[in-house]
C-alpha cells in the first residue's frame, strides 16, 4: 500500500491501493488455499465442500489482488465467506468438530477481511 499526502481533509493521508499489494487479499488467498488443502489433516472434513470453496476463495482473492479496487470481488468474498460459515449445516458436518470449526473460523475471517478491504477502498476514494 502506498501513502499519498495530497489534498485530504484535516491533513490525513489518503491511501492509494496498488494491484498485488493488499495484505487483506493475500490473507484471503492463504485462507482459501488452506481450506482447499485441509481435508487430509482435518478429521471428517468433506473434501467436496472444502476444496470447492477453498479454490473459489483463492480465485476471488486473486481477482481482488489483480485490481486496484473491485467492490464486486469483495462482495463475492463476503458471500463465499458466509457460505463457508454455513457449510457445516448445509453439508451435514456440523457434528464433526474439527471440520465445522475450520469452516466457521475461515468463513468469519474471509468475511471480516473482505469487509475491511471494502471499508479501506471507500476511505481511499472519499
Amino acid at each position: 500500500m502506498t501513502t499519498h499526502y495530497g489534498d485530504t481533509a484535516r491533513g490525513a493521508p489518503a491511501v492509494v491501493r496498488q494491484p498485488w499489494r493488499s495484505g487483506l487479499d493475500w490473507s484471503a488467498l492463504v485462507l482459501g488455499a488452506y481450506l482447499a488443502l485441509a481435508p487430509p489433516w482435518t478429521g471428517g472434513a468433506p473434501a467436496g465442500w472444502f476444496v470447492t470453496l477453498g479454490v473459489l476463495i483463492a480465485a476471488v482473492a486473486l481477482w481482488a489482488l489483480g485490481t486496484v479496487s473491485s467492490p464486486a470481488s469483495e462482495w463475492t468474498q463476503i458471500v463465499l465467506g458466509a457460505v463457508i460459515f454455513l457449510a457445516p449445516w448445509m453439508g451435514g458436518f456440523a457434528g464433526v468438530a474439527a471440520a465445522a470449526w475450520t469452516a466457521w473460523v475461515i468463513g468469519v475471517a474471509v468475511v471480516v477481511l473482505a469487509a475491511v478491504a471494502m471499508s479501506n477502498a471507500k476511505r481511499a476514494t472519499a
